[in-house]
């Protein structure tokens, strides 16, 4: 799923950009702005080396927004060329959470390149003025979310609403920078008896009853012990028993 993030004025705790890499864990990157200028870096197999960059920016860097990225690989080779950010020019760059309807340039490359490439790059450099033009990228895009920052240090979250902020107003795409799992026993229902007849869930939509969310789907609740779990995505179940779901 990814999961982008618009970090405004405060710096985020080691803790929770790491729990976002142990989520999202095919590379991390960040956009800033230095000096009128777009900086971006990206980080593929060391998280210390990535938090290690990014608190020294932003210390150096206080009056930027700063966006970031973690990405966990839908199509397209695990490497720098598709980690997000993207450059769509000199002054503007973006990421990107979810998925975009659109054929791969290639097999070695995700949607989110192809889209850049095939479509933001061709269009005018003032296209984020036009709510024309953002609309309909909104409509093209569906339930994905896009956050461009340009040379000016402007923000512009697309689809922002399925986000949320929070009490520092930072901007998140989902919830997987706090997802925790409670190793308890949840109730038995029929069926529990192994995660392939876990049948309610996907028959289950998310509920704000529940505090926890999978931080892989990013829309069932969560919940997991060691005999059986409930709303728990594949990609979730291998977090916890890596070996038995390892196909």
């Amino acid at each position: 799923m990814c999961i982008a993030i618009l970090n405004t004025k405060n710096t985020l705790s080691k803790e929770t950009l790491q729990q976002c890499w142990k989520s999202n864990p095919d590379g991390a990157g960040m956009i800033y702005t230095n000096n009128g200028q777009i900086k971006t870096f990206k980080e593929m197999t060391d998280f210390d080396k990535f938090y290690k960059e990014y608190a020294k920016q932003r210390k150096a860097n206080k009056g930027s927004n700063f966006v970031l990225h973690f990405r966990i690989a839908t199509s397209g080779k695990i490497d720098k060329t598709n980690c997000h950010p993207f450059n769509i020019n000199k002054n503007l760059a973006f990421v990107h959470n979810g998925m975009i309807s659109i054929d791969p340039m290639n097999v070695n490359v995700s949607d989110t390149y192809t889209f850049n490439e095939l479509i933001l790059k061709k269009l005018p450099s003032t296209f984020l003025n036009n709510h024309a033009i953002t609309e309909l990228i909104e409509s093209y895009i569906g339930y994905s979310k896009l956050i461009f920052l340009d040379a000016d240090n402007e923000v512009s979250i697309l689809n922002e609403s399925l986000g949320h902020w929070d009490a520092q107003n930072n901007w998140y795409s989902n919830n997987s920078y706090e997802c925790s799992y409670n190793k308890v026993k949840a109730f038995k229902a029929p069926g529990y008896k192994n995660y392939s007849l876990d049948t309610d869930y996907y028959n289950k939509p998310y509920s704000t009853t529940y505090e926890e969310v999978c931080a892989n789907c990013d829309y069932h609740v969560a919940t997991y012990s060691t005999q059986f779990c409930q709303y728990l995505c594949y990609d979730c179940k291998k977090i916890f028993e890596p070996t038995k779901y390892s196909y």
